[in-house]
């Protein structure tokens, strides 16, 4: 039985919590949502080192969505908790990349001069934050504590 009375769909033996996956593809659809953004922006104003650290971005999101299908898929609700302990480490890693990509983009020369760049960079890497922020607290640590009751 999960906190709230529910039996476990896994016997027992899992982490249960309906809200992982969408937890954390919803700051994942930002990071792509604005680096989609910015590749567009690049390819208009012929800034290289946009383009290519943008690239990088989003090759990184890539990995983390493929990462989430695998260990959270659709339609699942219980996860082992080797599972989430696999899982933890990896988008821990991809996501610290992906703020390291932003800062570096960032502090380029050519991209600090331009303010609705730099804007939606910044925002990629606080969507990259939250990410981290819900791998940290959802995902490290016991497993047993995932998808208990809140409260």
């Amino acid at each position: 039985m999960t906190g709230d009375g529910r039996a476990r769909a896994d016997g027992g033996s899992g982490a249960r919590d309906e809200n992982l996956r969408h937890d954390l593809l919803t700051p994942l659809n930002h990071i792509m949502g604005y680096s989609e953004m910015l590749q567009e922006e690049a390819g208009e104003s012929g800034l290289s080192v946009l383009s290519a650290g943008v690239r990088s971005i989003l090759d990184l999101a890539k990995d983390i969505s493929a990462l989430i299908n695998r260990f959270v898929p659709a339609g699942h609700e219980a996860y082992t908790p080797r599972q989430l302990a696999e899982l933890q480490p990896l988008l821990s890693a991809l996501t610290g990349r992906i703020v390291e990509q932003c800062e570096l983009v960032r502090a380029h020369r050519e991209i600090a001069a331009q303010e609705t760049i730099t804007a939606d960079l910044g925002r990629v890497r606080d969507a990259a934050d939250r990410l981290a922020g819900i791998v940290e607290r959802r995902l490290d640590g016991p497993a047993t504590d995932v998808g208990q009751p809140k409260g």
